[in-house]
């Protein structure tokens, strides 16, 4: 099934996208994520926005910016009303041989005679017009379609809209079928090639504070697009590998409770509290170096095993097509329950320092879990490691609070990068 959504502007749509979307002129900085949930028998519920959202003069801008002011619409407009002009007469002296050559029935011929009628009115009504009079009817172009509907026509037979006492508002609302090689006109029968031409011209019936947005939510919930997670994030307060390890933890918290005096089960608890935590240094590192090319780059220039290895010119390429590969494996291998490892990566790449009152309670924490995972419970003197429940609790309490620390900083850096964009 079919997901279809717009861009809008000052709440009328200008570009529709079926099951994919443009970014147009939106820049990054102009995303928002509004998500308001849904609370059963509440009628007055909010409509999810996920997209992007900015003002008229904004989008004025850079599409002046890209060239599409209003002197260029301005002769874009000119030498696209004289196609439709000879599109119409063409489509006018077609109608007619049609009538002069005869053999069609009283009804055809009336009917010929009648589209004849609308589509000399039609160039009658738009062959004197210049871009500003268009833009003046804009306004009251939409306010009337809103009020009436489109122009639909399923026979695709010229319809002339009779709603208003100004001829070039009819013309703009009326149902004009052309039949050129490609695209002459656009919304209101606008005469363009380019879309961006009309929105030119549409732009300038605007305020400058006229809202232009586009909501992609229905296509995030169809699973044609992704949510902006780093917004997302930002909004929840936690990253999403924060929130996988929470839940680790939760399942360990209730595993752990499950038989407290099993000192067997407590240390399994135990070791796998620290790979918890590993995972999330290691989900967070990787996402963080390959999403950012800044932070890549410092990955790059900060780790020691790619500060041994010389290229030539020739293979630099080479390196870069396989360069996220080589980032992805370098991770893997990483050891990030290795305190100190971790300590220095984080600070090096992310800037993200680890306290030294964590450190020096992980670091027993560590030597504990490969006690228990590479001597099977015994100190290197051989002495059984006594884990309770109370040992579990209390590092879990640790690691909480030293990965909240850490994901803070993530977040920090998320918010920073956005405010940078703006």
């Amino acid at each position: 099934m079919s997901t279809w959504v717009d861009i809008e502007i000052d709440g009328f749509s200008v570009m529709s996208f079926q099951n994919h979307h443009s970014t147009w002129l939106f820049h990054d900085k102009d995303r928002v994520r509004e998500v308001y949930g849904y609370a059963a028998g509440d009628e007055q519920a909010r409509t999810d926005f996920i997209g992007y959202r900015t003002t008229a003069a904004i989008i004025r801008r850079r599409m002046t910016l890209a060239g599409y002011d209003l002197r260029s619409c301005e002769a874009h407009f000119r030498e696209y009303l004289h196609k439709v002009i000879s599109e119409v007469q063409d489509i006018i002296g077609f109608r007619k041989e049609s009538l002069q050559n005869g053999g069609y029935p009283e009804e055809t011929n009336t009917e010929l005679t009648l589209d004849i009628e609308k589509y000399q009115k039609f160039v009658d009504v738009i062959k004197d017009t210049v871009l500003d009079d268009w833009i003046a009817l804009f306004p009251q172009a939409v306010k009337l379609q809103r009020e009436t509907g489109p122009a639909l026509s399923f026979r695709n037979e010229i319809q002339w809209f009779e709603g208003s006492d100004v001829p070039l508002l009819c013309a703009m609302l009326s149902y004009i079928p052309l039949y050129p090689e490609y695209q002459i006109t656009d919304l209101f029968n606008f005469p363009a090639n380019d879309t961006d031409y009309f929105i030119t011209a549409f732009l300038a019936s605007c305020p400058d504070d006229a809202v232009c947005e586009l909501n992609i939510s229905e296509l995030i919930s169809a699973g044609y697009e992704a949510d902006f997670a780093d917004l997302e994030e930002i909004q929840q307060g936690t990253t999403v590998p924060y929130r996988n390890f929470h839940q680790s933890l939760d399942d360990l918290a209730a595993l752990s409770t499950l038989k407290p005096v099993d000192h067997v089960l407590q240390r399994m608890c135990f070791s796998s509290v620290i790979t918890a935590m590993e995972a999330y240094l290691s989900d967070i590192m990787k996402r963080e170096v390959l999403q950012h090319e800044a932070l890549k780059r410092r990955f790059v220039e900060k780790y020691s095993k790619f500060e041994k290895e010389k290229i030539s010119v020739p293979q630099l390429y080479q390196f870069l097509d396989v360069l996220d590969k080589r980032i992805s494996q370098e991770l893997d291998g990483t050891s990030f329950h290795n305190i100190q490892t971790a300590r220095k990566m984080f600070r090096d790449v992310l800037l993200i320092d680890f306290p030294e009152d964590f450190i020096i309670r992980l670091n027993r924490a560590v030597i504990r879990r490969h006690d228990i995972v590479h001597r099977n419970g015994r100190t290197i003197d051989g002495v059984p490691l006594a884990v309770t429940d109370g040992h579990v609790r209390q590092l879990m309490n640790v690691v909480l609070e030293f990965v909240q620390y850490v994901d803070k900083q993530v977040l920090d850096g998320l918010i920073t990068t956005e405010n940078e964009v703006s």
